[in-house]
């Protein structure tokens, strides 16, 4: 596991290496609130509502609106689940997901993490017509590798990569990787708040995308 994340780690180095023979670059900003509730000692939800800005900040790509399950399977494994619905003035879009996450605590007060995620997504538009090849449906395959460290007090620091393949009609293709570095900070009461900064290449058609990212969680 461990081979794993040195791996995709070894994939965000190649992010910052490609985007140097990008053909296009541009400037995202995503904003989010969340809504996070622990049902039992082993079933956690969430419901994220995002809006993401690209063209340098100066355009609303879309609304997200996303449903997020996971369920505890001992042995630090979860099974999780996850629905989102996105629109904008061009498209609508649905996405449904599959996965499993395997947490591996470093130390014994729980101030370093790991934490491993393989996801299945198959999505697709509203609306669509794929016999005549319009917004023909996709399915990503998605693997993250996060390293978490508590930096001070109620303030973690979270780096990680994440490479995706997806497959769209009769082609299977590496898609693109993210890198991403993220700050949470816990705040009075239930309030947590992030941000981070995202360096993502895309490798079918290759563009250099930074993302600025702030939440609100609840």
């Amino acid at each position: 596991m461990i081979n794993k994340f040195l791996f995709s780690a070894f994939l965000s180095v190649i992010t910052l290496v490609a985007s140097a023979q990008a053909d296009q670059r541009d400037l995202h900003l995503w904003t989010a609130i969340e809504v996070n509730h622990k049902l039992n000692k082993k079933i956690e939800l969430s419901a994220q509502f995002q809006s993401r800005f690209d063209r340098e900040i100066n355009r609303l790509r879309g609304n997200y609106f996303s449903i997020d399950a996971s369920r505890k399977l001992g042995k630090g494994f979860r099974l999780l689940f996850d629905a989102r619905f996105a629109t904008s003035a061009r498209w609508d879009k649905y996405r449904f997901g599959i996965g499993f996450q395997k947490n591996i605590k470093l130390d014994e007060k729980g101030k370093s993490e790991i934490k491993l995620r393989a996801l299945y997504q198959y999505q697709f538009f509203a609306g669509a017509n794929a016999r005549y090849g319009l917004e023909i449906p996709q399915q990503n395959f998605r693997f993250r590798a996060s390293f978490t460290r508590k930096i001070a007090k109620k303030t973690y620091l979270t780096i990680q990569s994440e490479p995706m393949w997806r497959a769209e009609a009769a082609s299977f293709f590496f898609r693109r990787v993210r890198s991403t570095i993220n700050l949470k900070r816990s705040l009075p009461g239930p309030w947590e708040i992030q941000v981070g900064y995202t360096r993502q290449f895309n490798f079918n058609n290759p563009a250099d995308i930074q993302i600025i990212s702030a939440s609100l969680n609840y």
